[in-house]
C-alpha cells in the first residue's frame, strides 16, 4: 500500500513538471537580432562628431517593444527608435552619436536597450582611437597643475589645523593637570573676561568696516579704512598680551 502510494506521487509530480515545462515552452518573446553588436571607429581626431546606426530585426515571436535606450557616458547620445511595436520578421534600428571632446585615447562605449525580451535589456558597444588635440591637451594640464597646487593647499592647511589643534589639547590637558591658588584663579578669570570684551570690541570694529565698505562702495576712502585695520591690529595684539598671560600662569 505504501509503495503504491509512492508511486501514484511520483506520477503526480512527473505530471507536474511536465506541465510546468510546456507553460514556459508556450512563453512568447521578441528578440533582438543585430546586423552586429559592436562597431570600430577607428582613428579619430578630439573634437570629431561621430554616428553609426545599429540595424537589428526582430527574430522571435512577439511584439518588440523598446521603452528606452541609454549610454555608458555623456559624450554618447542615442536616437531615432521606433516608438511603436516592432513585429516579429520586422527590422528596426537607432543612431549613436559620439562626441569625442575630452575623450581621448582608446574608448570603448556600451550602448544598453530597455526593452520586453526575456533578458530585459540589450547592449551593443562601439571603441575608438582618439588622437588628442595639442590646444585642449595644453588647457588639460594647465587644469591639473591647478588642481594639484589648490590640493597641496588644501593638506598643508589641514596638517597646520590638524598640529595647532594638537597644541591646544596639549594645553588643555596641562591646564586641567595644574592646581591654581585662588589668587592665580583670579588672575586666569581677570584675563579670560578682558578676552572677552576685546573680541566683542573687535568684533564691532569689523562690522562698522563692512559696513562702510558696502555703503561707500564706489567712493572709499583709504584713511578710513586703514584706521579701521589699525584699530583691529590694536586689539587683537591686547587679546595676544592676555592670552599670554593666562598661559604664563599655567606654565
Amino acid at each position: 500500500m505504501k509503495k503504491l502510494f509512492l508511486l501514484l506521487a511520483f506520477a503526480v509530480m512527473v505530471t507536474l513538471q511536465a506541465q510546468d515545462k510546456s507553460i514556459a515552452t508556450d512563453e512568447k518573446f521578441p528578440v533582438m537580432t543585430f546586423e552586429t553588436r559592436t562597431h570600430d571607429f577607428g582613428t579619430l581626431h578630439e573634437g570629431d562628431v561621430v554616428k553609426y546606426v545599429y540595424k537589428f530585426k526582430n527574430t522571435g515571436n512577439a511584439p518588440l517593444i523598446i521603452s528606452k535606450i541609454k549610454a555608458s557616458c555623456g559624450c554618447t547620445v542615442p536616437s531615432g527608435w521606433k516608438k511603436e511595436p516592432i513585429m516579429p520578421g520586422e527590422s528596426g534600428e537607432f543612431t549613436v552619436q559620439f562626441n569625442t571632446r575630452n575623450k581621448i585615447h582608446k574608448q570603448r562605449k556600451t550602448v544598453t536597450v530597455y526593452c520586453n525580451t526575456k533578458n530585459k535589456m540589450e547592449r551593443v558597444t562601439f571603441t575608438a582611437d582618439v588622437i588628442p588635440d595639442p590646444k585642449m591637451e595644453k588647457i588639460r594640464a594647465e587644469r591639473r597643475k591647478k588642481w594639484m597646487e589648490q590640493r597641496k593647499k588644501r593638506m598643508e592647511q589641514r596638517r597646520l589645523k590638524m598640529k595647532n589643534k594638537g597644541e591646544r589639547n596639549k594645553k588643555e590637558i596641562l591646564r586641567v593637570r595644574k592646581k591654581l591658588t585662588f589668587e592665580e584663579k583670579d588672575q586666569v578669570k581677570t584675563h579670560e573676561i578682558a578676552v572677552k570684551k576685546l573680541e566683542y570690541k573687535k568684533l564691532k570694529v569689523e562690522q562698522k568696516l563692512l559696513r562702510y565698505e558696502h555703503k561707500h562702495k564706489g567712493n572709499i576712502s583709504a584713511e578710513k579704512v586703514k584706521k579701521y585695520k589699525e584699530k583691529i591690529e590694536e586689539l587683537n595684539k591686547e587679546i595676544k598680551k592676555h592670552r599670554k598671560a593666562i598661559d604664563k600662569i599655567y606654565e
